[in-house]
């Protein structure tokens, strides 16, 4: 018996005024698909050090949101995949959203690098 297939949907939009004084823009973006697999965490890391997320059964990556919950005086944190050499910063209160449907290698791995505390929720729908 094959896994059961869920559908998501990922979608947002970016405003902003192309130019002073006008009004903003709307550029919307986002995917939508299938998936198979879920993994929803929320990492409470203490101190500094680098936290593997472990993906359990996800393999195949179509959507990954992870967010790092706002905490006044919170250091960034680097956010490593695929075991690469340009990690992406992100803030408290940011996020990092990504999709790609039909993924071919895709991403396999992701790492948080942070140098204090953190609160980190990791999504992956693969």
């Amino acid at each position: 018996m094959g896994a059961s297939t869920n559908p998501f949907v990922l979608q947002g939009t970016l405003s902003y005024p192309p130019d002073v004084n006008q009004q903003p823009v709307a550029i919307p973006f986002g995917g939508s698909g299938n998936y198979t697999a879920l993994l929803d965490v929320r990492l409470v890391m203490t101190g500094p050090g680098t936290e593997v997320v472990p993906f359990g059964t996800v393999a195949g990556v179509k959507v990954m949101l992870i967010e790092y919950e706002m905490t006044t005086g919170a250091a960034p944190v680097q956010i490593n995949v695929n075991g690469g050499t340009d990690d992406i910063e992100l803030s408290p209160g940011g996020s990092w959203a990504y999709t790609s449907p039909t993924p071919v290698a895709g991403i396999t791995a992701i790492s948080i690098v942070r140098t204090a505390d953190a609160v980190v929720r990791v999504r992956l729908l693969g």
